[in-house]
């Protein structure tokens, strides 16, 4: 925890269980790094008033700070509720955690899970074959996104079954897609992740 104007110092360091003590009216952090976020994260769907509370406060003190790193090496895959209390953490109002906030971030998930596979095979090298289909689920997928159709709609007649497999103009549509695509259909833009070798 980083405070600009602390007279006993400008870092703090503490377990997740005293940052309670630590904050109050006079001082907030300004910059939040949490290691091991995974376990405060369970803390959000705690049967405890007291893990809850502390949750809480941990989600205050990352949405006011100006800067917030919360590390984790846990996969996302079978621990998609403690992502989401991770992401409710930088913005609550995004990533709400009732009911209705945990189904539609599980489908958006699922929807990510997908679009990764679409994203990943989406290359030039590729065959037209796999590529009209890419396009089609695009479509489908996102039918409300006319940026996005106008790209497929300039991709297909490029990578129908008949049309040749190479040419710069091809691969200039398939690159632009995927460009457009990596850059507005993320999981969340502040989330990083790593794998640890």
């Amino acid at each position: 925890l980083f405070c600009e104007d602390d007279d006993e110092g400008q870092i703090k360091i503490c377990t997740h269980e005293n940052l309670l003590a630590m904050v109050n009216d006079t001082w907030r952090p300004t910059l939040l790094a949490i290691d091991e976020a995974h376990q405060l994260a369970r803390m959000a769907w705690s049967e405890s008033s007291e893990q809850k509370d502390l949750f809480s406060a941990y989600a205050q003190c990352a949405e006011g700070a100006e800067v917030a790193l919360l590390l984790s090496g846990t996969p996302l895959h079978g621990n998609e509720k403690n992502f989401l209390a991770m992401l409710h953490c930088l913005n609550q109002q995004a990533y709400p955690l009732d009911d209705e906030g945990v189904a539609r971030f599980m489908q958006r998930v699922e929807e990510r899970e997908r679009f990764g596979g679409i994203y990943s095979a989406l290359i030039p090298e590729s065959q037209n074959a796999s590529l009209e289909s890419i396009v089609d689920d695009l479509a489908g997928m996102y039918p409300a996104d006319t940026q996005l159709m106008d790209l497929l709609n300039r991709l297909r007649p490029l990578v129908d079954i008949f049309a040749p497999s190479d040419g710069d103009e091809r691969r200039e549509a398939i690159l632009a897609c995927r460009r457009y695509l990596g850059e507005n259909y993320r999981l969340h833009q502040r989330l990083l992740r790593n794998r640890r070798e």
